[in-house]
């Protein structure tokens, strides 16, 4: 997934997500006023960036809970 500066149109960052691509544009949000970005790079961590420097993350959150479990074979 590639990121553009709308206004500029210049690249801005570039990220690889394992899972289909069908997922990936979901995997990345910005906030409303597009200052933090967070990237969900797992089931369980997402990796929050300034929006101005998506270089490298600023922090990341990872969940510590257990998996769901399973009912009929579905979460």
């Amino acid at each position: 997934m590639i990121v553009w500066n709308a206004i500029s149109g210049q690249k801005v960052a570039a990220f690889e997500w394992k899972n289909t691509a069908k997922d990936g544009p979901k995997s990345i949000k910005f906030n409303d006023d597009e200052k933090y970005c967070a990237r969900q790079i797992g089931k369980n961590i997402i990796e929050i960036y300034d929006a101005h420097n998506l270089s490298e993350p600023k922090f990341s959150i990872k969940s510590k809970l257990p998996p769901l479990p399973k009912v009929n074979g579905e979460v």
